[in-house]
């Protein structure tokens, strides 16, 4: 190839990765084509007056393991020398033999010219000199001029390009690597990232105390299976008990990455052990529970010392191969409570060697999304609220999040442990209501609480803001019109006592469905009428256009009530509407959810009965939006044509939507299952599955 190219190059515990870029693409660069992921192994064999390293060195192992320099990191930190055949080492020597056969790689691939920029990754909390010994390093493998570069920075500049982040937000890189652990608080700049506090790490935990983890359990097995062919093996010094105890390491090293993906695995097939000893992901995470426990703990030091606090964090980024054990994330989202998301690229191994050689975008602070973003909250979230800049949403855990638009950075969260019914927003306040029959406000920006007030019994919906109102419905105590900006009672209207049917408010009437049936009118502060429209409770949102009314009861029918006239049901129509749906009005015709995943259609004037809709899975919401609707089923987002009545999936969606879905520009916002919050593009379903 020619042209101009860079080189980046990641001196692990345990490997060595290394990456190049041409014409603006960063790919792996193979080093070592016996190992898949294109390493080359952290080991050195003192030949004489030489250094040899890569296969050859690994080959010698157990030949000449005195011969072995293993971690020359390590030692590099260290500023150790050894003492090897003969010889003292100097701690320099052995790093700058790994970078020789690592630009002797890149340079087979780019003979014409040298690298235009050269990337040299380390550790965050190396020291001065340790760096300077890196540089030397460098300088004796033939680099020439190199540029340092924290391995945390590396990584989240990689995790930057995937999922923007907005100037000043803070994240943490916890990297899990062969030989040891690392880990940074980051704060975003207008160029990239910087160091938040000193960064922290634990030497002494990594994927090689996994591997002699997993061999520990082996061993156990072994001895219980056959006492004197284990002790042959482990408590033996002779050349055949050293090649097979390798052997088995080898096998284990290799068994981790099966057990990894939650497959159980055999190592050590030899007689009487033979197909081999099984262990099962369910010991392999007992085995290395602890060590991964230290690491959080060491996260959440790291994070405190920087003076933060884990709520101020916008996300975590994984990196180094271990942490893509499940048990890594897993332990790091139940220590953070799933307040932050963990963020684990495809192959966490190269994020840092890559991220290295990657442009960082500038931050977003625009209020329009620039990609589509995903994160995570605390228990099941409500559906989505809107408002400037800001993505609300409060959880059946008690606690409130504010998101931004453009990035999905949390802009703050609070505490609480009462569930949340719903949310309603305004530039200014945020209105929250739960299951305790508290009405809360809290400041749209800062998420300070402005006031609060306590209802008579629990609520079941959330509040809903009009104009310079709160109207809210309780099951015990009817529909309240709060002042929105002090909380005090405007009014109340005691018999509508509603039941997972939220009030609507539109041109001075708010209307309400009742928890026996009643679909109650009220208009300056009096009830003007009342319909009753089943014996059953109104259920889901209730639907008002200029001149009907439209609404779902419990036992799954469709009613029309005119909005002028005489109080009565114009029509009444039995649809198996889904619990919770309620219908929806869109262009002359009435939607609503079955039970059996399809979608009823019906005429909005007289009720007719229309062709149905297939939505694939029982329905959980259901929005019009421009000539669609977008229908939640199972575990998709479907975009249903009222022209040709086509349903089409959006792409992007592998998780079940439990809320009705918000819109802003080209985005929908969803909240679901497992405290997901998403942004996904509307034109994702311009392509997907199509169906009658």
């Amino acid at each position: 190839m020619t042209g101009a190219w860079g080189l980046a190059i990641d001196l692990g515990t345990c490997c060595v990765t290394a990456a190049t870029r041409y014409d603006g693409e960063a790919a792996v660069l193979p080093l070592d084509p016996g190992r898949d992921d294109h390493s080359l192994p952290a080991l050195v064999l003192v030949d004489g007056d030489e250094l040899v390293v890569g296969r050859e060195a690994v080959d010698q192992v157990t030949r000449f393991p005195e011969r072995i320099i293993r971690s020359p990191r390590h030692l590099l930190w260290a500023d150790t020398a050894l003492y090897v055949e003969g010889r003292w080492i100097d701690p320099v020597d052995p790093v700058a033999a790994l970078l020789r056969v690592v630009s002797a790689a890149a340079r087979h691939r780019f003979p014409d010219h040298e690298p235009d920029s050269t990337f040299l990754t380390y550790p965050a909390r190396w020291d001065e000199p340790a760096q300077r010994r890196l540089r030397e390093a460098a300088h004796r493998a033939g680099l020439g001029e190199v540029v340092l570069l924290p391995e945390a920075i590396a990584a989240a500049r990689w995790y930057a390009t995937r999922k923007p982040s907005t100037k000043g937000a803070v994240v943490a890189v916890y990297d899990l690597g062969g030989g040891g652990f690392d880990t940074a608080a980051l704060r975003r700049t207008e160029t990239g990232f910087e160091l938040a506090g000193a960064a922290g790490g634990l030497d002494e935990v990594g994927g090689e105390e996994f591997d002699r983890a997993l061999l520990h359990v082996v061993k156990q097995y072994a001895r219980l299976i056959d006492p004197g062919a284990a002790a042959r093996i482990w408590d033996a010094a002779d050349r055949s008990a050293v090649m097979t105890q390798y052997r088995w390491a080898v096998e284990a090293r290799e068994a981790k990455k099966a057990l990894s993906r939650r497959r159980p695995c055999l190592v050590g097939g030899e007689p009487p052990f033979s197909p081999g000893i099984q262990v099962t992901p369910d010991e392999f995470e007992e085995a290395i529970g602890l060590a991964v426990r230290r690491t959080v703990t060491e996260l959440g030091r790291t994070i405190r010392a920087a003076g933060l606090v884990m709520d101020e964090l916008d996300a975590v980024y994984l990196t180094g191969g271990s942490s893509a054990i499940p048990l890594v994330s897993q332990t790091i989202a139940g220590r953070l409570q799933d307040w932050v998301a963990v963020e684990i690229a495809p192959d966490p191994k190269h994020t840092v060697v890559l991220g290295a050689l990657t442009d960082v975008p500038p931050p977003d602070d625009g209020a329009r999304p620039a990609r589509p973003w995903r994160q995570r909250v605390a228990g099941q979230p409500t559906a989505p609220a809107l408002s400037g800049s800001s993505l609300f949403t409060g959880t059946d855990q008690g606690r409130l999040y504010a998101f931004d638009l453009a990035t999905g950075a949390r802009r703050w969260q609070t505490g609480g442990y009462v569930p949340i019914t719903g949310a309603a927003a305004t530039e200014e306040l945020v209105v929250i209501g739960d299951t305790d029959g508290r009405v809360s406000a809290y400041c749209s920006a800062t998420g300070v609480r402005h006031w609060w007030r306590q209802l008579d019994g629990p609520l079941s919906t959330g509040p809903r803001v009009h104009g310079e109102h709160v109207y809210v419905a309780s099951e015990q105590s009817g529909l309240h019109c709060l002042a929105l900006a002090t909380g005090v009672t405007t009014w109340r209207c005691r018999a509508a006592q509603a039941k997972g049917s939220p009030p609507v408010a539109a041109d001075g009437w708010v209307f309400v469905g009742g928890r026996k049936g009643m679909l109650f009118a009220v208009a300056g502060r009096q009830e003007e009428w009342r319909v009753r429209l089943s014996s059953a409770p109104v259920v889901g949102p209730i639907e008002v256009t200029g001149s009907m009314i439209f609404a779902a009861t419990e036992d799954g029918q469709i009613h029309a009530v005119p909005r002028h006239g005489p109080p009565e049901v114009r029509w009444r129509q039995p649809a198996g509407v889904s619990p919770g749906t309620g219908p929806r009005y869109h262009r002359g015709r009435v939607y609503a959810a079955t039970g059996d995943g399809r979608i009823a259609v019906f005429d909005a004037e007289d009720g007719r009965p229309e062709p149905m809709l297939r939505a694939g899975a029982p329905v959980t919401a259901l929005v019009p939006h421009g000539d669609a609707l977008y229908v939640a089923a199972g575990s998709a987002l479907s975009v249903a044509r009222v022209a040709d009545g086509t349903v089409r999936r959006v792409h992007g969606i592998d998780w079940p939507v439990e809320a009705a879905p918000a819109f802003a520009d080209d985005f929908v916002f969803l909240c679901g299952t497992g405290g997901q919050v998403a942004a996904v593009r509307l034109e994702s379903a311009r392509s997907g599955d199509y169906g009658r």
